[in-house]
């Protein structure tokens, strides 16, 4: 049986990270910001109302709050029964859309719809000389609860969303 002390230390350089116990969350903390990289954490869930809560609550006391390791919690339902969902209250979020971008001269145009309200018009991405193979559009503090609805209407050519980044805005969360 391991040592206690054994267990305590960081794994060797190059093997991945087995254990929460086997990492130093301070140095890998400051390793990321260095680097301007985020952890998120992504939680399936499918009839979980009856448990989900603590297990975020654990999540956020710990990694959050006190290690500060965790940038972003995300609850994704994974088509729960109506029963067993809790209605989400309104909050603002901040929503960042990554675009991947087109080939050169064959710019993508499109609308921006997002909770049933047009948010960008005529949104134009098109690859330029700097060899950049993504762009994004930041909206502001829109307000979601139980869903999120994003419509990306084409104009010309078809836009492609790649990525999303969802950042809760207002008191208590830092940010």
């Amino acid at each position: 049986m391991p040592s206690r002390d054994r267990a305590a230390r960081p794994p060797p350089p190059g093997r991945p990270i087995a254990s929460h116990a086997r990492f130093d969350a301070d140095r890998l903390r400051a390793r990321l910001r260095a680097n301007g990289e985020r952890v998120s954490v992504v939680l399936p869930a499918r009839n979980e109302a009856a448990t989900v809560g603590e297990v975020v609550d654990t999540i956020r006391r710990t990694l959050v709050d006190r290690v500060g390791l965790v940038d972003e919690l995300l609850v994704v339902d994974a088509g729960s029964l109506a029963e067993s969902r809790q209605p989400t209250p309104m909050e603002p979020y901040r929503v960042r859309l990554l675009f991947g971008l087109p080939p050169h001269g064959q710019p993508r145009i499109f609308d921006v719809v997002v909770q049933g309200k047009t948010v960008r018009k005529n949104l134009t991405l098109d690859r330029d000389s700097s060899g950049t193979s993504h762009a994004s559009a930041t909206i502001p503090s829109v307000m979601i609860g139980d869903e999120l609805e994003i419509q990306l209407v084409p104009k010309s050519g078809q836009p492609l969303l790649s990525g999303l980044e969802l950042v809760r805005q207002g008191a208590g969360t830092g940010r």
